[in-house]
């Protein structure tokens, strides 16, 4: 969704937005997810929450700082051909007063760290 520009005509690229929401339709099981926040955690500091897993966007934890919550939703499996059953999840990455290039970085560290093996 872009943001028209403002009268006053200053760049809103980098704004930070109050909230903003994206979905990933993953193939993984709860276990995969979690370990590969393992990984992630190594790189963003990451806290364990009832309703899913929040992530500091910067390394310093600074309270009011941008974050990402991660919530996973299991949805029922597919099978491929009637041979292969793969797992699905509904991930949703909800980030808070994080900038366009804030989640933009986070959202390649995501993708890099959920990377598994194949094409």
């Amino acid at each position: 969704m872009n943001t028209p520009s403002p009268p006053d005509g200053t760049d809103q690229s980098d704004a930070t937005s109050s909230t903003s929401t994206n979905e990933k339709l993953m193939s993984i099981t709860l276990a995969e997810f979690e370990a590969s926040l393992e990984r992630l955690s190594k790189t963003l500091p990451l806290t364990k929450q009832h309703q899913g897993y929040q992530l500091h966007l910067t390394s310093d934890q600074t309270p009011l700082g941008p974050t990402a919550l991660l919530t996973f939703q299991a949805l029922a499996g597919v099978t491929l051909g009637g041979l292969m059953k793969l797992p699905r999840a509904k991930v949703t990455i909800e980030f808070h007063g994080a900038t366009s290039k804030d989640r933009t970085k986070f959202l390649q560290i995501f993708d890099k760290t959920f990377q598994r093996g194949g094409g």
